[in-house]
């Protein structure tokens, strides 16, 4: 057997591998989804600040989005794999402000265009900003990890900044908050473990 069979398994794709990463502690998915948040938005920082190639540019968006969907599709793994924990209340709690999360960003993008008749995006991803603040806010409450909670207010306070800054500069402040809120904790919860 090579050493390469050892990591990677030789019976389906990813095989000891993924299992490893399967039997990861659920923290493990708040440093991944925080990760590609990071890059998604730090990304699109990135291409605006400095002059890159339209080839550069287009291949640093598709692999930030094949990451995300990436990362989707293991989470939705994940999740298939740990189903019995929806059974408990905590984690149905969590579920629910997560989804009403993206509900809300959806409504907030449908009342903007009703009462504005476009879409601002300095405004729309304030707001945005704004609701996960929120939701990483009740997470980390919910969880009872302070390092959540505080990350959750500082996603807050970079919201509130970012409403003063143009969207690429807006974008950067996200990312930061991605990483205070969701990338540290995580680690944090993960080291505890």
């Amino acid at each position: 057997m090579s050493p390469n069979n050892e990591v990677w398994g030789s019976t389906t794709f990813g095989g000891k591998f993924m299992k490893r990463l399967l039997a990861q502690p659920a923290s493990f998915l708040l440093v991944l989804w925080g990760w590609v948040q990071y890059l998604s938005y730090f990304r699109f920082f990135l291409v605006r600040a400095v002059s890159f190639s339209y080839l550069t540019c287009k291949t640093l968006e598709y692999l930030t989005n094949g990451l995300s969907l990436l990362v989707l599709l293991f989470t939705l793994n994940y999740l298939w794999v740990h189903r019995a924990w929806f059974k408990k209340p905590a984690v149905k709690t969590m579920a629910t402000i997560w989804i009403g999360l993206l509900l809300s960003m959806v409504f907030t993008n449908l009342i903007m265009q009703n009462v504005l008749h476009h879409v601002v995006f300095e405004l729309q991803h304030a707001l945005f900003m704004l609701l996960t603040a929120v939701a990483i806010l009740i997470t980390g409450s919910l969880i009872r990890n302070r390092w959540m909670f505080f990350g959750g207010v500082v996603f807050a306070l970079l919201a509130f900044g970012a409403s003063c800054l143009p969207l690429k500069n807006q974008m950067l402040l996200e990312s930061i908050g991605w990483v205070v809120g969701f990338v540290i904790p995580g680690h944090l919860l993960m080291r505890r473990k």
